[in-house]
C-alpha cells in the first residue's frame, strides 16, 4: 500500500466521499423527515380538511366517529389588502383571512407565535401575520394593514407573527405551489372579522385531528363519504393539502437522490478498487508464483489480497462517516431554516454508521475478491516465468489492417495501437473508467439542464404572458381598453377563472379552471406528446394527472362542480396537457360561459368573480419594470404581477436542489478525476518492466511518453461515447425519482 500510495489515497477518497453522502444525505433526509412531524404533532396539523356543504351536519358527524380526536370549525377568506411599503405607498395583494378562536388556540391546525401575542378577544381586529408574509414585507407587531370587507376597507393590526402547519411552504392551493409573496400571503384572524368578508369570498371548513392509534385510511375513507353526502365541494386528506403535498414530494425526491447518488459514487468506488487490485495481482505475479513454490498456501494469499479491499473499505468508510454525520446536521437546519420549519430536530441514527461500514467492507471485499481469486489460481510456474497474459501476439492491430496506410506510421504510433489490442481486459477497464468518469458528472448537469427546460417549457412555452393583471371589480371592457392602452402593452386578454371540482362517478379533484379566448396567445396547450394542440371549442383540457387520479381518458365524460355559482356541467375531456407547474383545466371561454349559463348560472355571475384579471404581452423593446409599474397605476387594477417575479420565485424554491447538484457536480468531477488516475496510473505501474526494458534498449523517456499518451487517448476517444450514452440513460434514471 506505500508503494502505491497514490492510488490507494484516491480510492479511499472516493469510498469516503461515498459514505460521506450517503451518511449526510440519509440523515437530513430522516432529521428533516422527524422536523416535519414534530411541527405537526406540536400544532395539531388537520388529518382531513372540508369545505362547503352542510357543515354543521358534517362537523357533528365527524365528532362522533371513534378515532376522531377534535373537531373544529372555521370560516377562510381571500379579500384584496394593502400593506404599508417604506416608500409610504400601500401595495395591493390577495390577503387570506383564517379565522380563529380569540380565548385560545384552536384544537386543529394551532399556530406557532414567533414574535408578539396570540390574539386577543378585547382586540377584534388584530391579525396575525404568517412568517414568510411578515418577512417579505418586513411586518411586525404595531404594523397596519388594510382589508376589504363586507361593509368597505377595514385597518387591522399586526398583533404578531406566527408559523403555520398549513403554509410551511406558502401555497394558495395545490393549483398554485408557486405563490409570489407580493400577490399571496395568509393572516389569522378572529373567527367574528372572517365572517365579515364579502359574501362570495369566504368558505366554511371543518377541520378533523384523528387520534394517535387510529386508522388514518378507513377514517379518510368513512370521513370522505360523510362529507360527500354532506354536499361538501372540496375535500383534502392530508396528504393532498398544498403545503404538506409539496413538502413531501420535495422530500421523497431528496430522499430517493440521498441513496441513488452514494451508490453511483460508491460504484466508482468499487470500480477503482478492483481495478487497483487487479493490476497490483498482475504486477506480483513473479512474487506470487515464488512464494506459492515455497509452501504458500492459496487462502493465504486469497486472504493477502482481499486484506487490501477491506482496509481500503473500512478506511474510506470511517472516514466518510465522520466527515457526513455532521455535514448532515448541517443541511438540515440550513433546509428548515430556509423553509422557515419551526422545529429543526437533529437525531444520531444508529442505521448510518452501522450501512455506512457495512457499505465500505462490501464495497471493498467484492472488488477484491475477483483479484484474489485469480491471484490463488495462477500456476506457479506461469507466474514466475512473468507472463503477463497477451491477448494479441503482436499482430497489426485492428485499425491497420482496415488502413494499411497506418503501418507505415511512425513506430511509436503503431505501438500505442497494438496496445489496446494486446490487453483487451486492461483496455476494456481503462474506457469502463473513462466512461464511468463521464456518467458520474454527467449524471448531475444533466438533472440541472431539465430543471432548466422545464423552466423554458412553462415560461416560455406553456405560458406566454407578461403580467397577469387584476381588476378591483368585475374586468369590464372599459377596463381592458385602459389596459391595452397603457405604454409598452402589445396585448391584453379576458380570462375566465374558477375553482371546480372535477367529478366521475368514482371519484373527484378540485383543480382551476380558465377559461381563454378561442385564438389565445396567452397560453400555450402541449400535448402528452409534445406536440401544440388548440383550445377546442367545446369540452376541456385537462392536466396529465388526473388521468392517475380519476382513470380517464380523452372522449371520457367528465362533470365540472362550480360550488361558488351553484351549478355543474357534464363534458367531455378533449385531451391532456403537459406542464410542468399545476394540473388546471382549460376551456373557450365563450362555451364555458354559454355551458354554465344552461346549467343555471345567473349570467351575470359570470363576469364576478370569475372574469377579474386580464393576461398582458408587452410590446417588443419596452421597459418591462416601467409598462409593470404604469398597469399597477391604473384607477381599477388591483394588482399586476410580472411573470418573471413568477419565475424567479420558482428558481428561489429550486435553490437546495440546485446547491445539491452542484456539490454533486463538483464530487462528480473529483471522482472521475481519481477514476482516470487511478486507471492511468495502475496501468502505467503494471508496464512497468515493459517501459523499462524499452528505456534499456535505448528508447528515450519522451518517446515511451508519446506511446504511453497515444495509447491512453485512443482509449479515452472510444470510453468518450459510451459514456455519454450511459450518462444519458442514467439522467434519465435519476430525474425521473425526481418530481
Amino acid at each position: 500500500m506505500r508503494a502505491t500510495r497514490s492510488q490507494v489515497v484516491a480510492v479511499v477518497v472516493t469510498v469516503a466521499l461515498g459514505v460521506m453522502l450517503f451518511a449526510a444525505s440519509y440523515d437530513a433526509f430522516r432529521n428533516l423527515t422527524a422536523s416535519y412531524e414534530q411541527t405537526y404533532d406540536d400544532l395539531s396539523f388537520a388529518d382531513l380538511t372540508v369545505t362547503g356543504g352542510d357543515q354543521p351536519a358534517f362537523a357533528a358527524a365527524s365528532a362522533r366517529t371513534p378515532g376522531v380526536s377534535a373537531v373544529h370549525q372555521r370560516v377562510q377568506a381571500d379579500v384584496p389588502t394593502q400593506v404599508p411599503r417604506d416608500d409610504g405607498t400601500r401595495h395591493t395583494m390577495v390577503g387570506r383571512l383564517v379565522g380563529m378562536p380569540t380565548d385560545s388556540q384552536p384544537s386543529v391546525n394551532a399556530v406557532d407565535v414567533l414574535t408578539g401575542d396570540y390574539l386577543d378577544p378585547d382586540d377584534p381586529t388584530s391579525v396575525l401575520v404568517e412568517k414568510h408574509m411578515s418577512d417579505h414585507f418586513g411586518l411586525t407587531p404595531g404594523d397596519t394593514l388594510t382589508v376589504a370587507l363586507s361593509d368597505g376597507p377595514t385597518e387591522v393590526t399586526v398583533r404578531g407573527t406566527v408559523a403555520s402547519p398549513e403554509y410551511i411552504w406558502t401555497a394558495a392551493d395545490r393549483q398554485s405551489l408557486f405563490s409570489l409573496p407580493d400577490e399571496f400571503g395568509v393572516m389569522f384572524v378572529a373567527e367574528s372579522l372572517a365572517q365579515q368578508a364579502p359574501a362570495g369570498s369566504s368558505l366554511e371548513q371543518t377541520l378533523v385531528l384523528y387520534g394517535a392509534d387510529a386508522d388514518a385510511v378507513a377514517l379518510d375513507d368513512t370521513l370522505t363519504s360523510a362529507a360527500r353526502d354532506a354536499g361538501a365541494a372540496d375535500i383534502v386528506r392530508q396528504e393532498d393539502q398544498a403545503s404538506n403535498a409539496a413538502l413531501s414530494e420535495d422530500l421523497a425526491a431528496f430522499g430517493e437522490l440521498s441513496f441513488m447518488f452514494p451508490a453511483l459514487f460508491l460504484s466508482g468506488a468499487g470500480f477503482a478498487t478492483f481495478i487497483i487490485l487487479n493490476r497490483l495481482v498482475a504486477s506480483q505475479r513473479g512474487q506470487i508464483g515464488v512464494l506459492m513454490a515455497s509452501g504458500m498456501a492459496r487462502r493465504q494469499v486469497l486472504r493477502h489480497y482481499l486484506g487490501y479491499g477491506i482496509v481500503l473499505g473500512l478506511s474510506g468508510a470511517m472516514i466518510g462517516l465522520l466527515l457526513g454525520i455532521p455535514v448532515g446536521a448541517l443541511i438540515t437546519s440550513t433546509y428548515t431554516r430556509l423553509l422557515s420549519i419551526p422545529d429543526t430536530v437533529v437525531n444520531l441514527y444508529w442505521v448510518t454508521p452501522l450501512v455506512g461500514l457495512l457499505f465500505g467492507l462490501t464495497m471493498g471485499v467484492l472488488s477484491a475478491w475477483a483479484p484474489a481469486r485469480a491471484a490463488v489460481r495462477i500456476p506457479p510456474a506461469q507466474a514466475m516465468r512473468g507472463d503477463v497474459g497477451a491477448q494479441d501476439g503482436g499482430r497489426a492491430s485492428l485499425p491497420e489492417r482496415i488502413l494499411p496506410a497506418l503501418s507505415r506510421a511512425p513506430v511509436r504510433y503503431r505501438i500505442g495501437l497494438r496496445g489496446i489490442g494486446r490487453h483487451r481486459t486492461r483496455s476494456a477497464a481503462t474506457v469502463g473508467g473513462v466512461a464511468l468518469a463521464i456518467i458520474l458528472v454527467l449524471v448531475s448537469w444533466g438533472m440541472i439542464d431539465t430543471v432548466d427546460r422545464l423552466m423554458v417549457k412553462q415560461f416560455d412555452v406553456v405560458s406566454r404572458e407578461d403580467t397577469q393583471v387584476y381588476s378591483a371589480g368585475p374586468l369590464d371592457s372599459a377596463t381592458l381598453d385602459t389596459i391595452r392602452e397603457t405604454d409598452g402593452v402589445a396585448a391584453a386578454e379576458p380570462v375566465l377563472t374558477l375553482d371546480v371540482t372535477l367529478v366521475t362517478a368514482d371519484d373527484q379533484y378540485a383543480t382551476r379552471l380558465q377559461g381563454f379566448v378561442d385564438d389565445t396567445t396567452m397560453h400555450g396547450f402541449v400535448a402528452l406528446d409534445r406536440s401544440q394542440i388548440a383550445l377546442p371549442s367545446q369540452g376541456v383540457l385537462v392536466g396529465q394527472s388526473t388521468r392517475d387520479v380519476l382513470g380517464l381518458d380523452a372522449g371520457d365524460s367528465v362533470t365540472l362542480r362550480v360550488s361558488s355559482l351553484g351549478v355543474e356541467v357534464d363534458t367531455e375531456v378533449v385531451d391532456f396537457v403537459d406542464e410542468p407547474l399545476g394540473t388546471y383545466a382549460y376551456a373557450e371561454q365563450l362555451w364555458l360561459a354559454d355551458a354554465l349559463t344552461a346549467a343555471g348560472a345567473d349570467a351575470a355571475a359570470l363576469g364576478s368573480p370569475a372574469v377579474t384579471s386580464a393576461f398582458v404581452r408587452y410590446s417588443d423593446g419596452a421597459d418591462a419594470d416601467a409598462t409593470l409599474r404604469a398597469l399597477q397605476q391604473q384607477p381599477d387594477v388591483a394588482a399586476a404581477v410580472s411573470a418573471t417575479a413568477l419565475r424567479d420565485l420558482f428558481a428561489d424554491y429550486f435553490t437546495f436542489f440546485y446547491v445539491f447538484l452542484g456539490i454533486m457536480l463538483v464530487l462528480g468531477g473529483i471522482l472521475a478525476f481519481a477514476l482516470i488516475f487511478n486507471m492511468i496510473t495502475a496501468t502505467l505501474a503494471e508496464r512497468a518492466p515493459e517501459l523499462a526494458t524499452m528505456r534499456a534498449s535505448g528508447v528515450s523517456a519522451s518517446q515511451v511518453n508519446r506511446m504511453m499518451t497515444v495509447e491512453n487517448l485512443l482509449l479515452t476517444l472510444i470510453g468518450i461515447p459510451l459514456g455519454l450514452v450511459l450518462g444519458y440513460l442514467v439522467a434519465v434514471g435519476f430525474m425521473s425519482s425526481f418530481s
